[in-house]
């Protein structure tokens, strides 16, 4: 009875396993940076080069490229997400589509409280492009990593 009942948890967690990598979304980064200069967190969709040379224009960080990336817009789609004002950086750690819409999950860093370095207030930023889905709205949800000092 036991070991039928390991079989079907075993089951149930493959089954979720499969069903979440299949909603995985491919995404290249752009380019992403800790000083943005853009200080009201954000997460911004792109679908023209207009748009794009704009965004990459209002980017203030000065170890950016001067051209961005080449983009289909026929194809692809451009989103952006500024952490705005921060003491530790930022990252896209997974997208995802569900149902009709595209999910971005940020991982925030957060240092733990034994680190005693001194904190810089940065604003960091992340742009990826990933394949165009006219019908789906995106949104983002944060997730935090504590980073430790020891």
């Amino acid at each position: 009875m036991i070991k039928l009942l390991n079989t079907f948890i075993f089951l149930f967690l493959c089954t979720f396993c499969f069903a979440q990598k299949e909603n995985a979304l491919p995404f290249q980064k752009i380019w992403n940076g800790k000083n943005s200069e853009i200080y009201e967190e954000s997460l911004t969709t792109i679908s023209s080069e207009k748009e794009y040379k704009t965004l990459w224009d209002k980017i203030k960080d000065p170890l950016k490229p001067t051209d961005p990336d080449k983009v289909d817009f026929e194809k692809e789609i451009v989103i952006a997400y500024f952490a705005g004002d921060q003491t530790n950086g930022t990252e896209v750690s997974k997208v995802e589509k569900v149902k009709n819409e595209i999910l971005i999950t940020i991982t925030r860093f957060s240092a733990s409280r034994n680190c005693h370095d001194t904190a810089l207030l940065i604003t960091p930023y992340f742009i990826i492009k990933i394949q165009k889905c006219p019908q789906c709205a995106v949104r983002y949800i944060s997730q935090v990593k504590i980073i430790n000092c020891d």
